[in-house]
């Protein structure tokens, strides 16, 4: 069994986010190219429902099962596409996701979560998370007031995958989406320890490639040829935060190829 699999955050926020309705149209297009051939696709900050829906409609050929994960005022902005049909989903809202009063930040108005689909792929049952942590809004403790929402966020992650993915009836386990955690974050080394998760990008057998946009660092945020962030200390940088892990009951799966160039 092969699996191409893409993670996409599409900074979907209407009225804010600019352009939307083209990138999207990009997004298709990339998507129902020949060349591309994913099997499952998790998008984060699909805000708008409408959104999703013309992207199911569009996309409903080439990958005739979706679902769209609905919490809090907005929506999570997390779905999922499979070419393989989609058997159940689950989802579970994070307790603790920002504050009412920072408006401006809005992720207490989302509802953020994990989602679960379980996709059975050939006759293999692979439970695919497709997640988008809070925000990062201050790269420096203690002024990063959302920190500890984060590593809570994490722990709840985790509990809720260790109570759905039972060894005896899952083959594989995916968690894909923007986690908002680079390497080193506590959150992250929790996620990955824990679970015992693999990597993609380091676990990729083509390291021998090389990418110029990113290099071997596999950034995927702030980036300088990325003409929709805002100047700030950090950017130019790049940070790596959205994430493809896995790990499956057999050893013998392994990531043959990860390209981080579409974000």
């Amino acid at each position: 069994m092969q699996l191409r699999i893409l993670t996409l955050n599409i900074w979907g926020v209407h009225y804010i986010s600019k352009f939307i309705n083209q990138r999207i149209q990009a997004l298709i297009e990339h998507l129902i190219n020949p060349d591309t051939n994913y099997d499952i696709v998790g998008l984060q900050e699909v805000w708008s429902k409408v959104d999703y829906i013309y992207l199911r409609d569009q996309l409903k050929t080439l990958y005739p099962y979706s679902y769209y994960f609905l919490s809090g005022l907005i929506g999570s902005g997390c779905c999922i596409f499979s070419k393989y049909p989609i058997i159940g989903a689950y989802e579970h809202r994070y307790t603790l996701n920002g504050f009412p009063h920072k408006i401006q930040h809005g992720d207490w108005f989302c509802g953020k979560l994990i989602g679960l689909c379980k996709i059975l792929v050939n006759g293999y049952v692979v439970n695919v998370y497709n997640t988008h942590l809070h925000a990062n809004y201050h790269h420096v403790i203690p002024k990063d007031i959302y920190l500890g929402h984060r590593i809570c966020q994490a722990y709840e992650l985790i509990q809720f995958i260790e109570s759905t993915s039972s060894a005896d009836t899952t083959h594989l386990t995916i968690l894909l989406g923007d986690l908002n955690l680079r390497q080193d974050d506590l959150g992250f080394k929790l996620i990955k320890g824990i679970l015992q998760f693999n990597d993609s990008f380091l676990q990729r057998i083509n390291k021998d490639i090389f990418d110029p946009t990113v290099g071997n660092s596999g950034q995927t945020c702030d980036l300088l040829d990325n003409p929709y962030v805002h100047p700030h200390p950090y950017q130019g940088e790049g940070e790596r935060i959205d994430y493809i892990l896995y790990q499956a009951r057999n050893d013998n799966v392994k990531c043959i190829e990860a390209y981080p160039t579409l974000h």
